[in-house]
Order: structure tokens, then sequence, then C-alpha cells
């Protein structure tokens, strides 16, 4: 005599919903980054000088090693939290909407509220033949400044 399992009825459509919401996920904070990011990430060991000039403009700062080996550009922009963060764009979304339609009937605890900005800056790196080898961001730090006593 055989036996047969059965399975939990509905259990196998609730993992492949969670599966599904997970994958969702990923997707968005994957494709949340900001731009910047994925073009950069997209030209590593293809990118050059020119190119990046075209899309960017002239850097902020350029700085030589002296034999010319390397080059190091930055850029600086100012952005949002949400555009640096991908988990917090998509967390906020649903809060924005809902703040966004109270806003519009004058009630929003942000009416009138702009979103916080923040100084990112880019440092490229190139080769001597004028190649993108290495990016990040960072945060903008302060100058140094010496306090007299």
């Amino acid at each position: 005599m055989a036996v047969s399992v059965s399975p939990v009825p509905g259990r196998s459509r609730w993992i492949a919903g969670v599966a599904c919401v997970c994958l969702a996920m990923l997707l968005l904070t994957g494709c949340n980054r900001p731009w910047r990011d994925k073009y950069f990430d997209k030209g590593m060991n293809k990118l050059t000088q020119a190119e990046v000039q075209e899309m960017l403009g002239p850097p902020h700062t350029s700085k030589s090693t002296l034999l010319g080996e390397q080059t190091v550009w930055t850029y600086r922009y100012a952005m949002s939290e949400e555009e640096t963060d991908a988990w917090g764009a998509l967390g906020k979304t649903a809060e924005r909407a809902k703040d966004s339609a109270a806003a519009m009937v004058g009630d929003g605890k942000d009416a009138g509220k702009h979103p916080t900005l923040y100084c990112m800056k880019y440092t490229l790196k190139f080769n001597q033949d004028k190649v993108l080898t290495n990016w990040k961001r960072d945060r903008c730090g302060l100058p140094n400044q010496t306090l007299s006593p």
C-alpha cells in the first residue's frame, strides 16, 4: 500500500509569491542606483577621459602622478539620500505618495519641505592610456581647517 503525501494547500503559492516579491525588490533596488554609478560600472576599463568629459563636463579637480602613470579626477554633486540609497528610495515611496497627496490639500506634515541634499564626490582613476580603471563614490569631506589657539 503506497502512502501519498499531499502538500499543504496554498503553501507552494505563498512561497512562490514571497520569492517573486524578493526578486522584484532586488531588481528595483539594483535599478535605483544613481545613473553615474551604472555609467562608471559599465565603463570600467573601457571609458576614456574624453568620453567621461563629454558626458559629465570637465572634472572639478584633476591630478596626475609625476610620471603620468595615473590621473585622478574628482566630480562633486548634490544628491538626495534617496538617490544614494536604493533601499531608502524603495521604503519611502509609499510615504512620499501619501505626503504628496496630503500636501496637495494643505495638510501634509512635509508640505513645503524639500529633501535634504548631500555633497557626493566621485573619484575616477585613469591609467596612462587615459582609460578608467577605478572609481568610487563618497560623501564630500569638509576641508581641513586649522584652529588658532
